[in-house]
C-alpha cells in the first residue's frame, strides 16, 4: 500500500514536471530582456502585495518614506536595494502565452505581486509564482497579460520583505564630532552633565571633573552607530510593560549650533528564550524599539564612569629624576648630559634607557579601575596613610612635577571573615586627594627594585692563566 502511494506521487511529480519542462525548455532560446524599462534611480514608489498584507513605499525629495501600513521614515539603504533588484530583474522566455491553469506556476494565488511606479508612470503589476524546477528562475506574468514568464531566481525572495526590513533602522541621527554637550541619568541619580571645551570633555555637573575622553566618544559613538533590531510598538498604552515608565538611563544628545536635542530612553531587557535585546524609545517620539545590549552596556555610564581615571598628569619627556620606594626602600635614576639615565644612589650606574623609558610611559599611562573614595578622610582603610611605594617624578633643576603612592590591601568577607582574602590595589597622586582603585598589573609593573632599571653589568672576563714552563 505504502510503495503504490509513493509510485502514484512521482508519477505525478513527472508528468507536472514534464508539462513544465516542454513549456520551459521545449521552446527555442529567447533574448533576454529587462522586465521594466527603466532605471533604479528613476523608481519613485514601489507597492508590494502579499496575502493578507500591503507595504508601499514611496521617495519624496530624496527621502524614502513608508506609507503603508503605517507613516514612517523608510530605510533609506533597503528601498534602494529593492529598487535596483526590481529595475535589474530581466525575462528569460515566455513559458505559456495562455496557460490554462495558473496553479502549475504558482499564479494562481501570487505570493507577491509588485508594482513600480516613476514620476511619470505606474506599470502593471508583477505577480511572482514559484520556483521553476529546472535552472535558477521563477514563475511570473504581469496583471495586463496571461503569459506566464520566467526571470532570475533572485526575483522571487528578493521581493519578500517584511514592514521592519523596509522602516528606518537608524536610531539616533547624529556626528560624534558635532556633539557639544551630554547629559546622562542613571534611574533617580542625578544627572550628569558634559560640555565639549576646546575639544576636550568636561563634566560641569554635579560638580566640576575632567571627563574620560575616550569613554565619552566611546558612548557617543555606540548610540551615533546604534540600528533598531525590532519595532515591538509604534503606539504604546503601557510604557511600564517596557520599563519605560521609569527609565533605567536616559542620555540626551545636544549638537550643532543651535543645540539641537536627541534623547534615547533604556527600559528593561527582553524576556524569554534568545532574546537580549533592551526597550528603548526616543524622548521625542512614542515608539518604542530594541537596541542591542552593548548599546545600553555603553550608554549606562555614572559620575565615576565618565570622570577622567587619570592617576598623574604629566609629560613624559620632562621628567629628569625618578625616585622609586619599594618596600621601604629607595633608589633614584637621574637623566644626565645627553639624555643619558644613570642609577645615581650607592655610586653612579647606567641605567637601561629603554627600561626607564617604559616606566615613565607606564606612570603616564596609569589609569584607574575606578574611583574608590574622593577627598578620603580615613587613608589606612586604603594602605595609603603610610605607604611602602611611592614613585616620585621631578623635572628640570629638581622642579617637582608629582607623586604616585601604591598601596595593597587584603581584604576578607564580612560575613566570612574566615574565608579567602581578596586583594585589592589602590594609588593616590599629588595631585588630587582622590583616591583611584588600580588594576593588579599596574600596580606590579610600578613596584620595581634598583636592578630591574640598570643595565646588566657585564660579566668578568677571566685572566689568562700564565702558561707552564717547559
Amino acid at each position: 500500500m505504502q510503495f503504490r502511494n509513493t509510485l502514484i506521487v512521482l508519477i505525478l511529480l513527472v508528468l507536472v514536471g514534464g508539462y513544465i519542462y516542454f513549456f520551459q525548455a521545449g521552446k527555442p532560446e529567447e533574448e533576454t530582456k529587462k522586465l521594466f524599462d527603466i532605471n533604479a534611480d528613476d523608481i519613485t514608489r514601489l507597492v508590494l502585495k502579499y496575502p493578507g498584507q500591503e507595504i508601499e513605499i514611496e521617495k519624496t525629495d530624496g527621502a524614502w518614506k513608508m506609507v503603508k501600513p503605517i507613516k514612517t521614515d523608510a530605510d533609506s539603504a533597503a528601498a534602494t536595494t529593492l529598487t535596483h533588484e526590481v529595475a535589474s530583474a530581466d525575462v528569460k522566455r515566455t513559458v505559456d502565452e495562455h496557460p490554462s491553469d495558473l496553479k502549475l506556476f504558482g499564479l494562481d494565488k501570487p505570493a507577491a505581486t509588485v508594482v513600480v511606479s516613476t514620476k511619470d508612470k505606474t506599470y502593471p503589476g508583477v505577480e511572482v509564482g514559484k520556483s521553476a524546477p529546472i535552472g535558477y528562475s521563477v514563475y511570473i506574468k504581469t496583471t495586463d497579460n496571461p503569459a506566464v514568464m520566467l526571470t532570475s531566481g533572485g526575483f522571487g525572495p528578493g521581493t519578500k520583505r517584511t514592514v521592519s526590513d523596509l522602516r528606518q533602522h537608524t536610531l539616533m541621527s547624529f556626528k560624534v564630532d558635532d556633539v557639544n554637550k551630554l547629559v546622562v541619568r542613571q534611574g533617580d541619580s542625578a544627572p550628569v552633565e558634559l560640555e565639549k571645551d576646546q575639544g576636550k570633555w568636561k563634566i560641569v555637573k554635579p560638580a566640576k571633573y575632567d571627563a574620560d575622553n575616550e569613554r565619552v566618544r566611546t558612548l557617543l559613538g555606540s548610540l551615533s552607530n546604534a540600528r533598531i533590531d525590532e519595532f515591538p510598538s509604534d503606539n504604546p498604552s503601557n510604557l511600564a510593560q517596557y520599563g519605560l515608565d521609569k527609565p533605567a538611563v536616559e542620555v540626551s544628545v545636544f549638537s550643532g549650533p543651535g543645540q539641537s536635542r536627541q534623547s534615547l530612553q533604556f527600559g528593561t531587557k527582553e524576556s524569554g528564550p534568545g532574546k537580549d535585546d533592551y526597550y528603548v524609545r526616543r524622548g521625542e517620539k512614542p515608539n518604542v524599539y530594541t537596541v542591542h545590549t552593548y548599546v545600553f552596556t555603553d550608554a549606562d555610564k555614572g559620575l565615576n564612569d565618565l570622570r577622567d581615571r587619570t592617576v598623574l598628569a604629566f609629560e613624559p619627556d620632562d621628567v629628569e629624576q625618578v625616585k622609586v620606594t619599594s618596600n621601604g626602600k629607595s633608589f633614584t635614576v637621574a637623566k644626565g648630559e645627553g639624555g643619558k639615565w644613570t642609577e645615581t644612589d650607592g655610586g653612579k650606574s647606567d641605567a637601561d634607557q629603554i627600561k626607564v623609558r617604559q616606566f615613565i610611559d607606564r606612570l603616564h599611562d596609569l589609569k584607574a579601575e575606578t574611583i574608590a573614595q574622593d577627598s578620603a578622610a580615613n587613608l589606612d582603610k586604603f594602605g595609603l596613610n603610610a605607604p611602602g611605594e611611592e614613585v616620585v617624578i621631578s623635572g628640570k633643576g629638581g622642579k617637582a612635577m608629582g607623586s604616585v603612592k601604591l598601596a595593597r590591601v587584603e581584604r576578607h568577607n564580612e560575613n566570612d571573615k574566615n574565608g579567602p582574602a581578596r586583594t585589592d590595589y589602590y594609588a593616590l597622586s599629588s595631585a588630587s586627594p582622590t583616591v583611584y582603585k588600580i588594576f593588579e598589573y599596574d600596580y606590579t609593573d610600578l613596584i620595581k627594585t634598583p636592578d630591574q632599571l640598570t643595565s646588566p653589568k657585564p660579566a668578568a672576563v677571566p685572566s689568562a692563566k700564565p702558561s707552564a714552563a717547559k
